[in-house]
């Protein structure tokens, strides 16, 4: 599989990748968060960068409930892709509300919100994620391994809650078997996320590891 095929499986991981918001998601407005590492397909490598940038919250205008806003910058073989999302933090968990390309001020509104997190947050939760975006569709089934797990990032040790979520992405005519792991801080947000992929028996694994945090 050639490189130039990267981006495309990084659209695909855009769409699934989800970043927890509070308590697992930072929201404080200006906040910066970095993220590096490498996408692997076959024996081919490329490196992977996200950054996060905390948006000023905005009101839901039919709601009336706060969210709490992200623009998400995505690097990947020499393309980028900015997306800016909408999470509303609800009795039962965090919500992902809706989407919008970060140049444009058209917002899709997912027709139904997806749980990103249960709260609170317990040994063996279950939940689902159901995606559609254009000729895109996702389906996730998602649960927390372990409350508290060891996890070094550069020279720190975290105690992580570990997810793991596992799925089918539909795009192009075909089905991608998707496997996700996630290990995110209560104050940090996600640390680190390892994403697996196999298109026509080719297994693309993409990972990030927190770089850089403002609020540690």
């Amino acid at each position: 599989m050639k490189f130039s095929s990267a981006f495309f499986i990084f659209c695909i991981f855009i769409l699934i990748d989800t970043a927890y918001a509070a308590p697992y998601l930072p929201d404080t407005p200006g906040l910066v968060i970095e993220y590096i590492g490498e996408m692997k397909i076959g024996d081919e490598t490329e490196s992977v960068s996200k950054i996060i940038k905390v948006l000023e919250p905005m009101i839901h205008p039919y709601t009336l409930e706060k969210l709490i806003v992200h623009q998400v910058n995505f690097k990947v073989a020499g393309e980028e892709d900015k997306i800016v999302k909408y999470y509303a933090v609800r009795e039962n968990g965090i919500y992902i509300i809706a989407e919008a390309k970060a140049s444009g001020k058209k917002l899709n509104t997912y027709k139904t919100p997806q749980q990103v997190n249960p709260l609170p947050m317990l040994e063996k939760s279950k939940w689902k994620m159901d995606i559609q975006a254009g000729s895109k569709k996702i389906f996730l089934e998602y649960q927390v391994e372990s409350l508290s797990e060891k996890i070094t990032v550069g020279t720190t040790e975290y105690n992580a809650v570990h997810i793991s979520g596992k799925g089918i992405a539909k795009a192009f005519l075909m089905e991608i078997p998707v496997e996700e792991d996630r290990w995110v801080h209560k104050d940090l947000g996600t640390i680190k996320s390892i994403t697996k992929q196999t298109i026509a028996k080719i297994e693309a694994t993409t990972t990030l590891t927190l770089k850089t945090d403002k609020k540690k």
